[in-house]
């Protein structure tokens, strides 16, 4: 893919609105990119941009290069993570792929509340490299070896027995490195009060150790 310029970025900016418009999702919306903040105002519908707005000092993982998400206190959140209408998700996926595809792009979530898009590799694998992209597990199965997942599912069925305590945290989970590849993976319980998946995190952490992971960080999130 050739450098993008701030047009293309704008396309792509304006493509993305009308398809999270269309799938009702669009709310709460913010788009970064060349040093800038971009969303639609939802009393007025108009486009509102700010500048001085750097990428850098809002994620942990982002693309400077293209653009960056963020929908911690959007439906669009709800929607990815909580999979309240799959056959939604899926659609909204397609059409979201479809604008950025022209550019060589493709999309990955950095932690459960944003997203970036990435350099489509030349072989058509699009598994994110060390020191690259992270790999979210919930939204990128395919790419979780069985281990990963087997340790997921434990958490999510501790978490659902514990019950819906807590206050209600966003973009909680485990940052790690596991063969050479980068993870994130969220607590995914349907209860969003935050001691529901905490009273488990150390022996997740125990769990993600032993089967070979390294680097493993807890991330607490923040309150809502």
């Amino acid at each position: 893919m050739s450098k993008l310029t701030s047009k293309d970025k704008q396309k792509i900016v304006a493509g993305l609105i009308e398809v999270l418009k269309k799938h009702e999702v669009g709310d709460s919306v913010y788009f970064y990119f060349d040093d800038k903040r971009v969303w639609v105002d939802r009393n007025t519908g108009k486009l509102v941009e700010r500048n001085g707005f750097n990428p850098k000092d809002y994620f942990e993982w982002f693309n400077e290069k293209t653009v960056t998400l963020a929908f911690d206190d959007s439906p669009l959140f709800d929607l990815i993570n909580y999979e309240m209408d799959y056959e939604l998700f899926e659609t909204m996926a397609v059409d979201i792929q479809q604008v950025v595809t022209p550019y060589g792009l493709y999309w990955d979530l950095g932690n459960d509340w944003n997203l970036s898009f990435y350099d489509c590799k030349p072989n058509g694998n699009n598994t994110p490299e060390p020191g690259e992209e992270v790999i979210h597990i919930h939204l990128q199965d395919h790419y979780v070896p069985e281990e990963l997942l087997a340790v997921s599912d434990w958490w999510i069925k501790q978490s659902e027995a514990y019950g819906d305590v807590g206050s209600c945290v966003l973009g909680a989970g485990f940052k790690f490195r596991y063969q050479d590849k980068f993870y994130f993976m969220p607590p995914l319980s349907r209860w969003q009060g935050s001691c529901s998946w905490e009273a488990s995190k150390d022996r997740v952490q125990e769990k993600l150790v032993a089967v070979g992971a390294v680097e493993v960080e807890y991330k607490w999130g923040v309150m809502d």
